[in-house]
């Protein structure tokens, strides 16, 4: 007899609510109430991404979506209620989440597909205001979540963490109490040094942006002109956010470097934190490009590591648990052969040249080891005479270039 999903969310919910008020409603004990539910529930052998859509199309009244106007997956369907937490599943097609905290309590569980699931904490240094501070990101796990998988969310600062949705779709089931005031803002982390509030409701922000926007779509020029003119008198909080949000636009036009300056006039503290984050901005959206463009799911895996993992141990230990029976490097070197080879990532800018350096940077040798290494397959005189470049090269590799994460000891 097929699942009834209306009244197992209506039973699931009453339970949850029954087992809370033993306690009192004690948003401390939530988590650990739900993940106790979840797991006797074992969601994710009653529910499927078929059951869902038939319940969805087919049921001729949905419980109230109380998020209509979330932009928090592709998807939320909002499945029970009250007064005190609601039930919602959550789809993600090609998806990806920031590093964000939380200003709510529950848990999530994985209902169908594969996740990246990493954790952060940040380190304040700094506030320029409530909605912007520099300090330090600091990452702290990293795991595969697979279905079944159940975590447990903790309101900011406990729970900062970004999933990487690897399947398509990607379905989750989150129980979740409504906002809690003590826990906002709900900030957001852009690596290596800042932290935000994207939900903040700046209209004067929200509207020069998309200005700017339009006008990066008509000329360049008036564009930059209007940037630095305008946007430089502002206070520095919107002039900061409004950086961040033009950081591609500004990149293609070449216009980073002497937008960062505007800021550092006013605060070279700042410009300083936001250079590196600029740069991951930019590294994201270039990984993002070309995953979209990928249909292969072994690289596409591939750069979900390169976006989300932080040094070479981890992203050996991930690719290591996905393909336990295949050495991780010999798979890194094959998928950045294919890279390559691939006509369409017309901005993929390392050669068949790299391999080998990557090989040895990927097993931690120093430079002068990767030389001893090379010197068993090529000629020492050549290598000599080749050296000033092959250790540019080197060096590009290991800092610059979008691999660079992979040798982060």
């Amino acid at each position: 007899m097929p699942l009834n999903i209306t009244r197992f969310f209506d039973e699931l919910g009453r339970s949850i609510y029954a087992d809370w008020a033993l306690q009192q409603f004690n948003e401390a004990a939530f988590p650990s109430l739900v993940e106790q539910v979840l797991q006797s529930q074992q969601v994710h052998l009653k529910l499927d991404k078929e059951a869902i859509i038939n319940w969805v199309l087919g049921e001729q009244q949905l419980p109230y979506r109380t998020h209509l106007n979330s932009k928090f997956s592709d998807l939320n369907l909002t499945a029970y209620a009250n007064d005190k937490f609601f039930i919602e599943l959550l789809f993600w097609l090609d998806g990806t989440t920031t590093i964000h905290q939380h200003a709510f309590s529950g848990a999530f569980t994985v209902i169908e597909g594969t996740s990246i699931h990493s954790d952060y904490s940040f380190v304040t240094q700094r506030g320029i205001n409530r909605s912007l501070l520099l300090g330090d990101v600091q990452f702290n796990a990293i795991e595969l979540l697979q279905a079944g998988d159940i975590r447990k969310i903790y309101p900011q600062p406990m729970s900062a963490h970004a999933l990487f949705h690897l399947n398509y779709p990607n379905i989750s089931l989150v129980v979740r109490t409504f906002s809690e005031a003590y826990a906002k803002p709900q900030l957001a982390y852009l690596k290596p040094h800042i932290a935000h509030d994207p939900f903040k409701n700046d209209q004067s922000v929200t509207q020069k942006t998309q200005m700017l926007k339009v006008l990066s779509e008509l000329d360049q020029e008036q564009y930059l002109g209007a940037y630095y003119l305008h946007i430089n008198k502002l206070d520095l909080y919107s002039h900061t956010m409004i950086f961040l949000k033009n950081v591609p636009i500004l990149f293609k036009f070449g216009a980073l470097d002497k937008a960062l300056a505007q800021i550092a006039d006013k605060d070279s503290a700042l410009a300083a934190a936001l250079y590196p984050s600029a740069l991951q901005i930019c590294k994201t959206n270039r990984l993002n490009s070309w995953r979209k463009q990928l249909k292969d799911p072994h690289l596409k895996f591939f750069l979900a590591i390169l976006l989300n993992s932080p040094n070479r141990q981890t992203s050996l230990q991930l690719i290591e648990q996905k393909y336990p029976d295949q050495s991780a490097v010999e798979l890194i070197i094959g998928w950045i052969g294919q890279l390559i080879e691939n006509e369409g990532l017309t901005d993929f800018d390392i050669n068949e040249q790299a391999l080998p350096f990557i090989e040895c940077l990927l097993k931690g040798y120093s430079f002068e080891q990767t030389m001893i290494h090379l010197a068993q397959e090529y000629d020492e005189d050549e290598l000599d005479e080749s050296r000033p470049v092959l250790q540019q090269l080197y060096q590009n590799l290991k800092n610059e270039s979008v691999l660079s994460s992979l040798f982060l000891p």
